[in-house]
């Protein structure tokens, strides 16, 4: 898949200087100026969004996207948007299906927007239909960039992911991932009072089928299962052989690739399986409602790593850190 992740000031909508809109952390020109030229990336012109990033030298390497070098664009990119917010730098949104220029092209009359009273052209470097887009309302934003990590363009405005850096490529599969699951409607938490939408209907059967998946397994091996599910003590089923127990968590995808796979563990379950390792086990049910595949992952202590000995694949952590905040109202 052709990719490139593009830089742009933060805003709420990319729709131009309106309802207090205005961008920052946009770098010493939004400074200056007091705008960007990305201010209307999400501003829909007849079928198409345009989008502007500062691209280094003036132009974007579209061969590094595989045109030739006589080519003024190249089609079917996926380009991600990615901005800083005040706790770090995060992907915005993306383009499906973009044509990306190798020159900024000018801007239109219907393609202007007002500052200090003056019409400003905004010109751009990418093309992308409408309904092929999306864009992360400010709460979503949670998918960090490694703005600073070598190999992700820290010193540019674009990066393509590109080259067999291992780190550059979990990533890149974690990006892929992160955006299929927003774009199957895994955004957020249904709302409260309100019967679950059908992709959260889709998510329990997901889930479920994992689970009973899981069971199997390690009844297969001669361990009686339980499920503790409802009890949320940090794992979902307990698997019993003679003096032998295991703690099992369990976690469901509809993706068929290990490389697409991307899951969480609450805080619950992350602690359990630090204080239980020896005992812990991971279970990545992938395909769950088609022809399910489980790995089994266990900690080699000698490794440092969550291993699975059947596919000899293993598991790449990310520690996100969080935090609980209470309001405390003047006495």
């Amino acid at each position: 898949m052709k990719l490139i992740v593009c830089n742009a000031a933060w805003m709420n909508r990319y729709r131009g200087l309106q309802n207090g809109d205005h961008p920052v952390h946009g770098g010493s020109f939004v400074k200056r100026h007091g705008y960007g030229h990305e201010l209307l990336n999400f501003a829909p012109n007849g079928k198409f969004f345009y989008g502007y990033v500062q691209a280094r030298f003036g132009s974007i390497n579209i061969d590094r996207l595989g045109a030739k070098p006589a080519d003024a664009y190249v089609d079917n990119v996926l380009v991600v948007w990615r901005a800083r917010s005040p706790v770090g730098s995060v992907v915005v949104g993306w383009y499906r299906d973009a044509r990306v220029y190798r020159q900024c092209q000018p801007g239109n009359p219907r393609r202007q927007f007002k500052h200090k009273g003056k019409s400003e052209n905004v010109g751009w470097y990418v093309k992308a239909p409408i309904t092929r887009a999306k864009l992360l309302p400010p709460r979503f934003r949670i998918f960090p960039w490694p703005a600073t990590q070598p190999g992700f363009g820290s010193t540019t405005f674009v990066s393509f992911l590109e080259g067999h850096d291992p780190e550059v490529q979990r990533y890149r599969a974690k990006l892929l991932a992160y955006i299929k699951r927003v774009e199957s409607g895994h955004l957020g938490p249904p709302a409260r009072g309100k019967r679950p939408s059908p992709d959260n209907d889709l998510n329990l059967k997901i889930e479920r089928a994992g689970v009973a998946k899981a069971m199997r397994y390690y009844d297969e091996l001669g361990y009686s299962v339980e499920s503790v599910e409802k009890e949320r003590c940090g794992y979902d089923l307990v698997a019993r052989s003679g003096a032998t127990e295991l703690l099992v968590e369990v976690k469901s995808t509809s993706v068929r690739l290990p490389s697409e796979a991307c899951v969480g563990l609450t805080p619950n379950e992350f602690l359990k399986s630090r204080v239980h390792r020896a005992t812990y086990r991971i279970c990545i049910v992938l395909d769950a409602l088609g022809k399910p595949e489980l790995r089994e992952y266990q900690w080699n202590s000698k490794s440092k790593v969550w291993f699975d000995l059947t596919s000899i694949s293993h598991l790449s952590v990310q520690i996100v850190q969080a935090a609980n905040l209470t309001i405390i109202d003047p006495a």
